[in-house]
């Protein structure tokens, strides 16, 4: 199966920009921008990572948020939320929520998208990890699995994001080119707070 930079550069600025989005109106927030970050040697980002898979016959996608709680609630106490009425009083368990419904909209976003140009998506449950442990692993040296690692400037803050892609065939990759040049990722607007 042959992939080129072409391919890698398409399904880094296609998740990037799902992400973006869904981001964006999840905190009712259009000032975040994204920014570049170097790996460290321990390739831990943060304290916990929330997962999410989103995967079909062509492709298997884990994306992820890596944070920790402090992070959160600054995030949550700085938001403009629907409801959000609590900020540095945030416990555990509704940061963990915050997080995994933050993965959860951006999987579903993606998989509508993905529908749109006939490619069949399902979606896990998300969850909460420690960052050290790996839940989910691929081999990152083979030309069929692409890495991305990037964060999100919120305010002065950083929420690192990362996510696996692995072609499993190689139809994927026109479906995909074709759903960066359609306008829906534009179009689309799922109603969160309603």
């Amino acid at each position: 199966m042959e992939t080129t930079i072409h391919s890698k550069d398409t399904i880094i600025n296609l998740i990037r920009k799902v992400a973006s989005l869904r981001l964006k109106q999840y905190l009712m927030n259009s000032q975040i921008a994204i920014g570049e970050i170097s790996l460290p040697q321990s390739f831990v980002l943060d304290y916990w990572t929330a997962i999410i898979l989103v995967a079909g016959p062509t492709f298997r996608l884990t994306f992820k948020v890596h944070f920790n709680s402090k992070l959160i609630q600054n995030i949550r106490a700085d938001g403009q939320m629907s409801g959000n009425t609590t900020g540095s009083g945030s416990s555990n368990n509704e940061i963990g929520d915050f997080v995994k419904e933050y993965c959860n909209i951006t999987a579903g976003y993606l998989r509508a998208a993905l529908e749109k140009v006939g490619v069949t998506a399902g979606t896990s449950l998300p969850f909460v990890t420690r960052g050290f442990d790996h839940a989910f692993s691929v081999d990152k040296d083979t030309p069929t699995v692409f890495h991305d690692t990037w964060c999100f400037n919120i305010a002065g803050r950083k929420l690192n994001c990362s996510f696996d892609f692995e072609i499993l065939e190689s139809d994927i990759i026109k479906h995909l080119e074709l759903l960066q040049k359609s306008t829906f990722l534009d179009t689309i607007d799922i109603e969160i707070f309603k």
